[in-house]
């Protein structure tokens, strides 16, 4: 009872302050953003991967029901697991864990399309790097067998974003000598993925290599920003793949070379999308920035909306407003900026509507962390895992609930 009771108090909290938020800059949309616990992962892990599968013919509150898989990561030990959470938001209950069939590993590349959520890629925690793919499809409830579907190298760190039924898996970390990790390198390949066949259609190339980069898609365009490469730095170089084509256009700039930055695709009103390149590493340490890829405006640089602050190792999802169709995107965990000043509890919300960063004032998710995973299943966002404001010893095993709501 006193922990029902705290909860409902938590949520009636951050549904006052949220209200708050609200009309934050002329024109602003009527949205709530709430937060609620959603139960907790079997091991507690930082540094796993998540991504909502559609549950087809399964709906609660008017929206599509989703499997959410927590997968992989590190424990407290820094062992590796190959433990997949699962949360069906249909029936608001944990499913039984799974195994990832590949094994045990942490920084995949986590990717959902419709019933399908992908992981592919990671790291061993004590052992080498895998190019191992795992598909678990929602309609059948299990792990498909697919023995194609690997990377063409073993990498972790490696970015995904779904374009259609295409997904790009895109750069990351190898080693020349997978048995000497001291000899990473930065690999510049793309690698396309058809869902309906889970077969490869295309191998391609980046501009140059580069791993922790960011993804999102505009129109029919498929955009990769920024990244790491070793010997050089921090990188600002956006490449741009045209879908109508098959082919890269010319490149662009981030306003600020950065890495461990987020990309997330968000519908602007009256359906035009977004690629919104979200803070990341760099600058002096991290960099509020926010670059903006309209396709609209293919000619023009990128766009640029500064954030309240930066953060680096944070979750990034794009969300509906209620059953849609308006869309935001919800920033929560991360690490702090040099010099400190970011509430970890906090939560930054971009509205399309207005091109503005808006910083609800409630309290955020209950327990600050970074190294998170986060997947979105429509209006309704979901974070868990990660290290918490006590270091290593103190990984987190709750998911939180982010709900956006229209007034």
């Amino acid at each position: 009872t006193e922990l029902v009771c705290m909860e409902i108090c938590h949520m009636l909290v951050l549904l006052v302050g949220a209200v708050a938020a609200m009309g934050s800059g002329a024109g602003a949309s009527s949205w709530t953003v709430t937060v609620s616990p959603a139960g907790s992962l079997s091991v507690n892990r930082s540094q796993l991967s998540a991504a909502a599968a559609t549950l087809p013919g399964m709906s609660t509150a008017g929206e599509p029901g989703h499997l959410v898989l927590f997968a992989g990561g590190y424990d407290t030990d820094g062992n590796d697991s190959a433990v997949v959470d699962i949360f069906n938001t249909a029936t608001q209950h944990w499913q039984p864990p799974s195994t990832l069939p590949s094994g045990g590993r942490g920084v995949m590349a986590a990717v959902a399309a419709g019933p399908l959520a992908i992981f592919c890629g990671g790291k061993h925690a004590h052992a080498n790097r895998t190019a191992r793919c795992d598909v678990y499809n929602a309609s059948s409830g299990g792990w498909v067998t697919a023995p194609n579907v690997s990377l063409d190298s073993p990498r972790s760190m490696v970015t995904a974003v779904a374009a259609g039924d295409l997904i790009f898996f895109a750069g990351g970390e190898y080693a020349e000598d997978e048995k000497n990790q001291s000899s990473d390198e930065c690999s510049d390949t793309v690698q396309v993925l058809d869902t309906k066949t889970l077969q490869w259609v295309l191998k391609t190339k980046l501009s140059q290599p580069r791993k922790k980069l960011a993804a999102a898609t505009s129109g029919h365009f498929v955009v990769f920003a920024g990244g790491y490469l070793s010997g050089v730095g921090n990188v600002d170089t956006v490449d741009i793949f045209d879908l109508s084509t098959m082919s890269w256009v010319a490149p662009k700039r981030l306003a600020v070379p950065r890495f461990r930055l987020q990309g997330v695709t968000v519908a602007k009103p009256g359906g035009n999308s977004i690629g919104l390149f979200i803070s990341g590493q760099g600058c002096d340490w991290t960099c509020p920035s926010s670059d903006v890829y309209d396709a609209a405006n293919q000619t023009s640089p990128l766009s640029l909306i500064n954030m309240t602050a930066g953060r680096y190792e944070f979750a990034a999802l794009t969300l509906t407003v209620g059953s849609g169709p308006d869309q935001v995107v919800v920033v929560a965990g991360g690490k702090e900026p040099r010099p400190k000043g970011l509430d970890l509890h906090a939560l930054d919300v971009f509205d399309p509507a207005v091109e503005q960063w808006v910083r609800p004032p409630t309290p955020g998710l209950g327990t600050p962390r970074f190294y998170l995973a986060g997947a979105a299943a429509g209006s309704v966002g979901f974070f868990g895992g990660g290290v918490s404001e006590a270091g290593w010893s103190g990984l987190v095993g709750s998911v939180e609930a982010v709900r956006v709501s229209k007034v």
